[in-house]
Formats: structure tokens, sequence, C-alpha cells
């Protein structure tokens, strides 16, 4: 292996425990070690990747904010996720990396937090992010708070990751520079033999075509259409799977009641519990098709994506402009409608049932683009025309990437 000169070491904020993101974050690391680069994770104990299976090296120091529903409890959690900032800041006095790769987006009361890593910024030290969600609102607290939150975050940002252009309304300021990568596959939920018969389990017939909508149930995967949709196909069974994504939104029992109302309740499994990752095979072998039915205001990619691929299962899929439209539309693994319609995924669906094979050159082509290789390639790429010391042109600012 050649020898690295620079970046040499690089730190990653990764305080994210469930979805995809931490094991985003991991395929990154475990690329960069194999590229000879000194990694340091700082990351929470109950990280979905213990130290003992992993090749770079672990701090497992950040806070654990509670999980009450109180509004001591809510406070403790917005003080977690500021002192979790300043935890950061310690690693990277302490080990001062050539680089600092923060895991996604998080703007979230930076007013509060971004003081010291702007000054380390400004002092020389790269810091980029992997942009899963460019498209950024006004989240939280007054306007003025929230606005200034947004600024501090990004502007102590060297450069970004991205999945695709940037899509209309993404927050991006001028001096971010951009570089466009792949998402790579989640290569540790490659298809192996499932634990049990999860249609057996559920009395599902062999006749029958199951539509899965797998991950967090959250309102954007527009899972109430969904049902909609399934309740006009007699041939569909619907499972959802995964844990609520917020009580602020649709609680699981809403898509049992709406099943109930439409009379498709017998069709309709709504298991809403965390799917462990020795589980996961039991789902998406029962599967005859993957639901990724996001709404208008979707323009990222989807991890649940990068398993349906080496699964070989079509994706039925709706968003906004992005990644997930581009890589439908280069690819062909499945159907694409357009979004927040219930008429379109039941067209969509039945398209599927009536021919639901057929993709395997489309798959084959986009596992090969979808390689956690090119993703570090692109990073590489970006910290290295980044590099201290070094002017950036107007071209490289604007973020001429390579995907």
């Amino acid at each position: 292996m050649s020898a690295i000169s620079w970046p040499k070491k690089v730190l990653i904020f990764a305080p994210s425990v469930d979805g995809g993101i931490p094991h985003y974050t991991h395929h990154q690391a475990e690329e960069l070690v194999r590229r000879g680069i000194d990694v340091t994770m700082v990351c929470r104990p109950d990280h979905p990747w213990p130290q003992d299976k992993v090749s770079y090296r672990q701090i497992r120091r950040l806070s654990v904010a509670p999980t009450g529903r109180s509004v001591g409890h809510k406070v403790l959690r917005v003080l977690t996720h500021i002192w979790i900032h300043y935890q950061l800041f310690w690693w990277v006095l302490r080990l001062r990396p050539s680089a600092v790769l923060i895991e996604a987006n998080t703007e979230f009361y930076a007013a509060a937090w971004a003081w010291p890593h702007l000054a380390a910024s400004a002092l020389g030290l790269p810091y980029i992010m992997n942009l899963h969600d460019p498209v950024r609102g006004l989240w939280f607290g007054p306007k003025w708070f929230s606005r200034l939150s947004l600024w501090a975050a990004y502007r102590l940002l060297w450069g970004g990751l991205i999945h695709g252009q940037p899509p209309k309304g993404a927050y991006l300021p001028k001096s971010l520079a951009i570089e466009v990568v792949p998402h790579g596959l989640f290569d540790h939920l490659e298809a192996a033999t499932p634990p049990y018969d999860l249609r057996r389990n559920l009395g599902i017939t062999a006749e029958s075509f199951v539509l899965l909508s797998f991950g967090h149930i959250a309102d954007r995967k527009n899972q109430q259409l969904l049902v909609e949709a399934v309740a006009r196909v007699p041939k569909a069974v619907l499972v959802i799977a995964g844990p609520q994504h917020s009580t602020r939104q649709r609680p699981p029992q809403f898509y049992r009641d709406q099943a109930s109302a439409l009379g498709c309740a017998d069709r309709v499994y709504v298991l809403d519990q965390f799917i462990p990752d020795e589980e996961v095979a039991a789902y998406f072998a029962a599967a005859d098709a993957i639901a990724l039915t996001y709404d208008s205001g979707f323009v990222s990619q989807s991890g649940v994506l990068q398993i349906a691929a080496q699964w070989e299962k079509p994706v039925l899929a709706s968003s906004g402009p992005g990644a997930l439209r581009e890589t439908m539309g280069n690819y062909g693994i499945g159907i694409f409608v357009p979004p927040d319609s219930a008429d379109a995924i039941e067209g969509g669906l039945r398209q599927l049932i009536s021919a639901p094979g057929g993709r395997e050159a489309a798959f084959a082509a986009f596992r090969t683009s979808a390689s956690w290789g090119a993703n570090i390639d692109g990073m590489l790429h970006l910290l290295r025309r980044l590099k201290p010391g070094k002017q950036i042109s107007t071209d490289e600012a604007s973020g001429a990437g390579a995907a």
C-alpha cells in the first residue's frame, strides 16, 4: 500500500445509533483505513458497531440523552445534544486530526455549540460533512436562533459530500465545496439465509404479492397512501416494519386503524419494532418489492435502496427531485411514480405485480456503481483540494464532483 501524504488522520463525529447513518459512517471509516489512513470515530457507548468488529479506533464516550417525555427530559436532550459537540471539540484538541468528518447534517442548536469549532476551522482544520439531507428548514426555537444555528453549522464547514446534484432549495453556502459521491452498499446486510420464514409467521399465502416498507415509520414515507393503494389491489399485502420515527408523527396504530376502515386489515401488517441486523434477511426474503414512496419534500437517498439492490427486489419509489429519483431513472431497478398520490402508487404496484422480474442486469449495474471505494475516492478528492494552504478554484468550490 502506498504511503498516505494527506490526510493522515481523520476524526469522525458519529453520534447516531439508529437507522442507516451509523452504518454509512462505519463503511466510510473502514474504507479510509483500507487506504492507510488513521481513523478515529467519536461515538456513543451503544453504537451498533462494537470495537472488536471494526478496524478503526472508537472512542465510545459521547453522552447519551434520556428518553422520557417530561419537560425535564426534553431539556436534558437539548443540553446533551449541545454537550456532545463540546465533547467532539475536546477530542479535536487532544488528537489533532488532519480533518474532521461530521456524519450528517447537524445544525440543531449550533448557535450554542459551534463557536469553538468555528475557531478551529478558521485556524486551518478542515471540517466536512455527509450532506444526506441538503434541504434545510427552520426546525426549532425562535427564527433568529434557528437561522443563526443554520449559519454557524455550515460556516464551520469547508466542504460536503452529497449523493446527487444539489436539489432546488438546498442550503449550500457559496463558500462550501461540494463533491458528488455514491451511497455505498450496506454489504453487512447482504443476502443471507433468513433466520425464519416471515411469510409463514404472518400467515401470508404464497400467491400474495408482498410490498415491504422497511425502516422507521415516518410521515414522509407516505405509508398512509400505501395502505390506501394496497386496499385497492386484492393480491397485495403490505408489511410496514420498523420503529416509530417520532412521537410527533402518525403512530403505528394509525395505519392499523386505517387498514381496518378500508377493509384490508388482514393484508396490512404493522410491525413497529426495531429490526436487528441478523433479522433483516427475513424481511427482504419475504418481500416481492420494496416501497420507498417518499413525499415531494424528500430529495435525498435511501439506505434501504442499498439493501434492496443486494436482494434484487424491485423498488416502488417516489420523491422530490434528488438522488433517489436520479438513481431510479438511471438504473431501472423498479418503478418511479409521482409523489403524494395513492393512485400513482396503485398504478406502480399493479405494474410490479404484472412484471415483477427481469431486472438482474439493472441491479448488477447499480451494485457496480454503488461502492464505498468510489465514495471515499470522492471524499479524498474533496479533502485534497481543500488542503490547508492550497487555493481553491471557483470551479472546484462550486462542486464539480465525481459520482
